[in-house]
């Protein structure tokens, strides 16, 4: 309980029916079509890091492996769209993978080379080239008795 004048207990009384104005039109607002654009971009990232094209011997991409490239196009170009909208810049890597047959050299020369195909096949479906980079894992596996074809890949990063 508390004592006011005239002029304060009317400021109040005005300030108590604009805050109650402003509360109705509040809730009226709709917010589901809202999208938390941080939150996605996260999502489209993980997708895109979980992500693993695979190879058959050389460089030829195993069946399927078009639709789920199709499928990766739309998250990073989607991503593209976030980032510009958070003032970010996106770079993606692409590591290309061997299965560990044959000499350092060769699996290191095998692997840019399928990094580099994902990276053509990304820039002729509308990617910016400056954006992407064709590089290697940090250890190459070489010398290999028996292949590992689960790793005849090409994974991303995003940075």
């Amino acid at each position: 309980t508390g004592h006011v004048n005239t002029a304060n207990f009317q400021a109040l009384q005005q300030q108590l029916q604009q805050f109650h104005q402003a509360q109705s039109e509040l809730a009226s607002i709709d917010t589901s079509e809202l999208l938390d654009v941080e939150s996605e971009s996260q999502r489209l990232t993980q997708n895109i890091e979980k992500t693993i094209v695979y190879f058959s011997e050389e460089t030829d991409l195993m069946p399927k492996q078009e639709t789920l490239l199709q499928a990766l196009l739309v998250d990073i170009k989607q991503l593209l769209v976030y980032s510009q909208e958070l003032k970010q810049t996106v770079h993606l890597q692409v590591i290309g993978n061997t299965d560990g047959l044959g000499t350092e050299l060769h699996n290191q020369q095998l692997g840019q080379r399928r990094a580099e195909v994902i990276v053509n096949w990304l820039r002729k479906h509308g990617i910016d080239e400056n954006l992407l980079k064709a590089t290697l894992p940090s250890k190459i596996h070489f010398g290999e008795t028996q292949p590992k074809p689960n790793d005849r890949s090409a994974v991303f990063q995003v940075k």
